[in-house]
């Protein structure tokens, strides 16, 4: 089938995720069997979100290419508000993708209420062996650095020009991440 979504000021928001989407405008052209993303804009968390690419369906094969950018979207889990910007791209098939990019955290702040002890420690919990892979995700790789704005303002409530520099890649499945 051909034809144009267009949205305007649509909003996608799910209970699982800390951050909705809202202001979604763009269009989305349909070709056939494949799909266009063209110039789609929104807000997350305070910030800018972009997203432009393709989707086709071949056969039984999903092929698709997209590319967002995010600027200062403001993520808050656990007591935690963090900052960050991101150049991301997922290419490639339902069986086989690669998630890559940077993501740049350009502010960290812990709340009264975070407990930054508990925060430490649950990452130093034995990793768990992953069951079988199964679903979309199952065969999506990640290659995302990770890395802190040279001007990273780190705020807690009890501390005063605190500064922190990090550079990671986060490797491995989605399904199951490593770090280095």
């Amino acid at each position: 089938a051909n034809g144009r979504i267009e949205l305007k000021n649509a909003a996608v928001n799910m209970t699982e995720s800390p951050n909705g989407i809202s202001n979604a405008n763009g269009v989305i052209l349909l070709n056939g069997t494949s799909a266009t993303v063209k110039n789609m804009t929104a807000e997350s968390g305070g910030g800018k979100i972009t997203l432009n690419g393709f989707g086709s369906l071949t056969g039984t094969t999903v092929r698709y290419g997209l590319r967002a950018n995010a600027s200062r979207v403001r993520t808050r889990y656990s007591g935690v508000s963090i900052i960050s910007s991101a150049a991301l791209a997922l290419n490639g098939t339902a069986d086989h993708s690669v998630l890559n990019g940077t993501v740049t955290i350009d502010r960290v702040a812990l709340g009264t209420q975070s407990d930054t002890g508990s925060l430490l420690s649950s990452t130093a919990a034995p990793p768990q062996t992953p069951g079988a892979p199964s679903g979309p995700l199952s065969g999506m790789r990640l290659d995302v650095h990770v890395v802190t704005s040279p001007a990273l303002n780190v705020q807690t409530s009890v501390t005063q020009n605190l500064s922190a520099n990090a550079d990671l890649s986060v490797r491995g499945s989605i399904l199951n991440p490593g770090v280095i």
